[in-house]
């Protein structure tokens, strides 16, 4: 993490030194910073598989607001959604919607949906983030229009490692972001579900346990930060 720290800290002291009308080197330290976010996130993931093996992957759960976590995450990846040239639409209600959660592992299980939905969606580049509750769950869902993906690949999508055989092998991964995903759900009594048909895209559902206004009251500010690890079986 060290290098790609220095890199984002020196990126943002060059922008504090830029002239107003320098339009080219604003430009490249916009890249800079999308591509050592992307950079981040790609060890983020390796490292947090790396704990899971071990068992020692921690979660901090606090109330977090689901509408608001999302919105970040969009805003932090908007470099990645320009440079890929995609449209992005959200949606969202207009009240808080409170999950017991992990800020950090939310936020990284929505990026890796979303940074899939890019890599896989080659012709219409659209993409549709929709937070909203049923059923006293909070659902984040992201669509995309992608190459969807096969009857026989689904069963498989969650294991470390597995890439679809169909799929380019110009697109580069290396099978880690979905059984992330899987695992933050897992820890936070939650559930991943995905719908595709091949050749019109794929719509994959983060459900949370909502909070409701009467469990955050009677659980009072005592039980506000809570401490889950998994560990391996």
């Amino acid at each position: 993490r060290t290098p790609r720290t220095s890199i984002k800290m020196f990126s943002d002291l060059l922008k504090r030194r830029l002239r107003s009308g320098d339009t080219k080197a604003k430009e490249y330290l916009g890249i800079i910073d999308g591509e050592s976010d992307r950079l981040n996130r790609m060890v983020s993931n390796i490292l947090d598989a790396a704990r899971i093996d071990k068992g020692e992957k921690e979660y901090f759960l606090t109330d977090i607001d689901l509408c608001d976590a999302a919105r970040q995450v969009l805003q932090s990846m908007k470099y990645q959604v320009q440079k890929h040239g995609f449209r992005m639409e959200y949606k969202s209600p207009r009240s808080h919607l409170i999950i017991h959660a992990d800020a950090d592992a939310v936020a990284q299980a929505i990026i890796n949906l979303v940074a899939n939905a890019i890599k896989y969606s080659t012709q219409k580049k659209l993409l549709r983030v929709e937070v909203a509750k049923k059923n006293g769950w909070a659902l984040c869902r992201v669509t995309d229009h992608g190459s969807g993906i096969s009857g026989e690949a689904l069963p498989h999508l969650f294991e470390k490692f597995y890439r679809e055989p169909t799929h380019s092998s110009a697109v580069q991964g290396v099978g880690l972001g979905l059984p992330l995903v899987k695992h933050i759900m897992d820890a936070h009594n939650g559930r991943v579900e995905v719908r595709s048909t091949p050749g019109k895209g794929s719509v994959f559902t983060l459900s949370f346990p909502c909070r409701t206004s009467q469990n955050i009251n009677r659980q009072g500010a005592k039980n506000a930060k809570k401490l889950v690890k998994i560990r391996r079986k």
